[in-house]
């Protein structure tokens, strides 16, 4: 997921299944025993500033610039990018 001008992007709510080990084929309850947060609401927010710069390092140690002064480098998202 990529939200613009964010550094953080939380959620509060229902979890997301495919987040833990065989958690698409669980029921309610199995879910609950694994601590999934199950309910009818799941509500995204980010947090971001002006000034955020967060640069990635790739396997083979390449800086790749993903945010500058708190916007995302839109220049990543073509063809051949890790990120499509």
């Amino acid at each position: 997921m990529f939200d613009e001008n964010v550094s953080t992007h939380l959620a509060f709510g229902c979890a997301y299944q495919n987040t833990i080990q065989n958690g698409t084929n669980m029921n309610a309850e199995e879910l609950d025993k694994t601590g999934c947060n199950i309910c009818q609401e799941h509500m995204d927010f980010t947090i971001g500033t002006e000034d955020l710069t967060i640069i990635a390092k790739t396997h083979d140690n390449q800086e790749i610039e993903i945010f500058k002064n708190g916007s995302f480098n839109y220049s990543l998202i073509n063809e051949t990018s890790p990120f499509c």
